[in-house]
């Protein structure tokens, strides 16, 4: 059996056993919330894989939904052990020149569509699998890429990703696509604005 921890709205439901909760700041939260029903100590290994797995969620404390809870809670973390400034060094502030090199090339291609989603504004770019296989990176070393991109002013983007089958933050959300990146980018902005004429409306999705 499946048991699923989750905040994103975005959750399709699945798992045998599901604990969702939509109004945590993140994922941390309600698995700290389950270890602390179960009695689980906090050891060093717990508090660092949780203050981890808190600092990505909230984006670095930056979020909406950071709240005094998980303040508190990173506490209790740093408490037990865990070490804020190695777990940002590792995690946030180092990565091989080789990824430095794709997102050089991944940011070179950033477009802004100032007229997409009703005026909100698209900020889009992508990297295909061959842009992967040429600096030899894994494809999560991507979403770091993303930290950049939602600075700017952009779509809301989370429904078109979760109806793409994807999901993911208001801001920053993705789905996976197939085909040519630019059929794949002109659909996802025909999500944006179902009345243009000019996107077409199906993408291939995995």
């Amino acid at each position: 059996m499946w048991i699923v921890m989750d905040h994103h709205a975005s959750n399709p439901g699945f798992g045998g056993v599901r604990l969702v909760d939509p109004a945590a700041a993140a994922t941390a939260v309600v698995a700290a919330r389950l270890l602390d029903r179960l009695g689980v100590e906090l050891d060093e290994a717990i508090a660092t894989n949780l203050y981890v797995a808190l600092a990505t969620d909230t984006g670095s404390f930056k979020f909406d939904l950071t709240s005094p809870e998980v303040h508190l809670l990173a506490a209790r973390l740093v408490a037990a052990g865990a070490k804020p400034a190695e777990v940002a060094r590792r995690v946030f502030d180092s990565r091989p020149f080789a990824a430095i090199q794709l997102l050089t090339e991944v940011h070179g291609r950033v477009e802004l569509d100032p007229a997409a989603a009703g005026g909100h504004g698209l900020v889009s770019t992508y990297a295909t699998l061959a842009d992967l296989e040429r600096f030899g990176q894994e494809p999560q070393v991507l979403e770091s890429f993303m930290d950049v991109l939602r600075t700017a002013e952009e779509a809301d983007v989370a429904a078109v990703a979760v109806d793409l089958g994807g999901g993911g933050h208001r801001l920053a959300a993705g789905f996976t696509g197939y085909g040519e990146a630019g059929e794949v980018l002109a659909a996802v902005r025909g999500r944006l604005d179902p009345a243009s004429p000019d996107a077409p409306a199906e993408i291939r999705v995995g």
